[in-house]
């Protein structure tokens, strides 16, 4: 009884466990509800709600032309999806359509800040409406929801810093920002699921960002019409980018293993090359730095987003190259080369323990 005390003592403590909850705490048993019954009632949610707003559009359809009613209907839709959301109990179906009318209600949000402005050229609707999926991810508790909030954020976020000209600042500042959140993921315990589903969204969106082009063909990015601070050049990208990447590896660096023999400079050694070359292969830093963080971390799930990234970024800057297939050849065999080396050279020094 004593250790039961103890350890009761602990987790309020830690914050844990509230100071008024019992000490035992009956759990009823439940039976769990088939994967294939989950994903019916979840398809039934979004096809109920998929309907409702075909009859909606077909009976307001003279409102869509108007901002006021847009902006008057996709936050009343938005209102009674969070007031659905944030109950303690619910059904699959009632989730998932509330999470239909809330994704359809932004869409009208975003339609109607949209023409007030011009989004090929003004930033100011971009940001408003990564303010108004910043509030969404902190006011509606569920999980799905605040993930899809944190990954739009941070693409319209993107895009905002791009059309003012200061995307060599924003890319690294989100980086650091997912960075800090995986690296804080477990406090203060009431945020954690916060926290997950935040990162996840912002590792999406950087990933999908930085990785590719085809962020740009999606936002229609008039190039002509950004206002250019003089900040959006690829090679300071890389270079803050890298910075942050090197800062993360030395604060894991100094949280592992005391036993190493390696020192700081030569743990970041083989790092320098792969931020020289991340000048012409975008989004070879931010896939490297979630997968630092995800393999130290130990979240598979992060790992295997940020891999993928990772292939899909080399495999895309090899297709791209100019250039015979006999210098690409040579080229991986230098690359695969140079990392063999760095290798037995990190071994050598370590010994017979892990390098990592």
């Amino acid at each position: 009884m004593a250790e039961m005390t103890d350890l009761l003592t602990t987790l309020r403590q830690a914050g844990l466990l509230s100071e008024g909850s019992p000490p035992h705490t009956k759990v009823e048993a439940t039976t769990p509800i088939p994967w294939f019954v989950q994903i019916l009632h979840a398809l039934s949610g979004w096809l109920a709600s998929l309907f409702f707003l075909l009859m909606l559009g077909a009976m307001f359809h003279r409102l869509w032309n108007t901002p006021v009613a847009l902006l008057g209907v996709g936050l009343l839709l938005m209102i009674l999806a969070a007031r659905v959301l944030r109950r303690t109990t619910t059904t699959l179906f009632l989730e998932h359509g509330a999470l239909t009318l809330s994704l359809a209600g932004q869409i009208l949000v975003g339609l109607a800040v949209f023409q007030w402005g011009r989004p090929y050229a003004d930033p100011l609707p971009w940001l408003a409406v990564a303010g108004m999926e910043g509030v969404l991810l902190i006011t509606v508790p569920w999980y799905l929801h605040r993930l899809i909030s944190a990954g739009v954020a941070g693409l319209v976020l993107i895009h905002a810093a791009t059309l003012l000209g200061i995307s060599t600042v924003a890319t690294p500042l989100l980086l650091g920002l997912t960075v800090w959140i995986w690296m804080h993921e477990w406090y203060p315990p009431d945020a954690i699921r916060l926290k997950q589903a935040a990162g996840y969204g912002l590792s999406l969106a950087l990933l999908w960002s930085t990785g590719t082009h085809v962020g740009e063909v999606f936002f229609l990015v008039d190039h002509a019409s950004q206002l250019h601070f003089g900040l959006n050049h690829p090679g300071m990208t890389a270079l803050l980018n890298s910075a942050i990447m090197l800062y993360t590896v030395t604060i894991l660096t100094r949280n592992g293993k005391q036993g190493s023999t390696l020192t700081l400079f030569t743990r970041l050694l083989p790092l320098l090359p792969l931020s020289l070359l991340s000048i012409w292969m975008h989004g070879l830093i931010v896939a490297l730095t979630l997968l630092i963080v995800g393999f130290a971390r130990g979240n598979r799930l992060l790992q295997g987003m940020s891999l993928a990234a990772l292939l899909w970024t080399v495999g895309r800057f090899y297709d791209t190259l100019q250039t015979t297939l006999l210098v690409k050849s040579a080229l991986l065999i230098a690359v695969g080369a140079v990392l063999l080396t760095t290798y037995a050279v990190l071994k050598h020094r370590e010994g017979a323990k892990d390098v990592l």
